[in-house]
């Protein structure tokens, strides 16, 4: 039995099962490191669309940003270390449902398009707003220096494509980032990923980290 990784890596689960969140227009976010943003952070909101999937504790979206829901925050914080540096940023999602009042099909066959094609394509439609819910972007704030690059896959120098992790070095972290992996990355440990699994939070995919 191949024996379970120590650390984990948190993806969106690819069964296609839940929504998409979207995020409204010109709306852009860095989740840098070193930088708190909740003490000038005013609450963004964005849209499902509910023909395209139901909601998720973690939350597929736009963005790509790491989107929780508050059942599987609790989780998150109260097995975190004192030495996981985050924070939470709040984050409305709407729940929308999007009526087509007008379409092609009402207008005529369209120039140049044969009958045998049955295209539509929508001109006016109305949104509304059935519910409204509260999530959560994890934020990890410091990024840590816990790669072996000798044993990693490295793109560049600064660039982890696949990393292999120095246990020594990531300590009792239990949710962190790592150099070179983007802003956006979270890994946690194994019990961590136990207590998500155990607590049925939805659309979660954790692929296993290698280290030694």
């Amino acid at each position: 039995m191949t024996p379970e990784a120590v650390y984990y890596e948190l993806m969106w689960s690819d069964d296609n099962q839940g929504g998409i969140a979207y995020a409204p227009q010109k709306f852009t976010l860095y989740l840098h490191p070193n930088v708190m943003l909740s003490t000038n952070w005013t609450t963004p909101v964005f849209q499902l669309r509910r023909d395209s999937g139901p909601f998720q504790d973690f939350l597929d979206n736009s963005e790509g940003l790491p989107i929780c829901s508050e059942k599987m925050r609790d989780i998150l914080d109260s097995l975190r270390e004192q030495t996981d540096v985050l924070e939470w940023l709040p984050v409305e999602i709407q729940d929308v449902e999007v009526t087509v009042t007008r379409n092609n099909a009402e207008q005529g066959a369209l120039p140049g398009v044969s009958e045998s094609l049955k295209v539509e394509v929508a001109q006016d439609t109305e949104t509304h707003v059935q519910s409204t819910h509260r999530y959560y972007i994890l934020h990890l704030i410091e990024e840590l220096d816990v790669v072996n690059r000798s044993l990693s896959i490295m793109g560049s120098p600064d660039q982890v494509i696949q990393p292999y992790l120095d246990l020594s070095k990531v300590g009792r972290h239990r949710i962190f980032n790592y150099k070179g992996g983007g802003d956006m990355r979270v890994c946690l440990h194994s019990n961590i990923r136990r207590a998500l699994i155990d607590a049925d939070c939805t659309g979660c995919y954790f692929s296993p980290l290698a280290g030694s």
